[in-house]
């Protein structure tokens, strides 16, 4: 099966998709998603104040599914701060309801199995 490349396009389109089963159309609009090759341990980042999420680079080479579970664990947290302030917490019940509507298991700690012998469990990226 051929892999399917990921572009700004494709990533645009999937972060669309979210906010719109979540009713939250306009949210969209201000959401900026970068690859970032600083992220080490994390698979994923998000300031929910700017509505900015940055991705591991890792994400690239490991296919959609797996970047589409990290992209939607970090949108349900602007979605989550958009909503409800900066009084909730993370991983609120909040967060996990938007995370299940999109067809994912909501975990708070999503590793990346990468390790080789160099490499330890706690230094593989992790969400």
């Amino acid at each position: 099966m051929q892999r399917v490349p990921i572009t700004h396009e494709s990533i645009q389109l999937r972060v669309e998709a979210c906010f719109r089963l979540w009713e939250m159309f306009r949210l969209a609009e201000s959401v900026s998603v970068e690859f970032s090759g600083r992220l080490r341990v994390a698979l994923g980042r998000t300031n929910v104040v700017n509505h900015h999420v940055r991705l591991n680079l890792l994400l690239e080479e490991k296919g959609q599914g797996l970047l589409d579970e990290v992209l939607c664990h970090e949108l349900a947290h602007i979605a989550v701060f958009a909503r409800y302030g900066d009084s909730v917490k993370p991983h609120v019940p909040e967060w996990r309801e938007l995370v299940t509507l999109e067809g994912f298991t909501p975990q708070t700690q999503l590793t990346l199995n990468l390790r080789s012998t160099a490499q330890s469990a706690s230094r593989a990226p992790r969400l």
